[in-house]
């Protein structure tokens, strides 16, 4: 894979929204405490409670870069 350059192609802002971006932030969590043995067992999960286990027991969202706000909604 080469390096990102300048001439590279970006990816539009269109092409992102909060709740794509939520779906994939939950899947990374879900996949990091999988390998980490926790399992999931039902078909619906509580999802607010996976986002507060993982940022308690996890500390999931302590490292992360600073940045200033998202804002994709129109």
């Amino acid at each position: 894979m080469d390096e990102e350059t300048y001439e590279r192609l970006s990816v539009p802002d269109s092409e992102f929204s909060i709740d794509l971006l939520e779906m994939n932030l939950l899947m990374a969590i879900m996949s990091g405490l999988s390998s980490e043995g926790l399992h999931f067992h039902h078909a619906t999960p509580n999802l607010s409670g996976i986002f507060e286990y993982a940022r308690v027991r996890w500390r999931y969202f302590d490292l992360d870069v600073e940045h200033a706000p998202l804002d994709f909604r129109d």
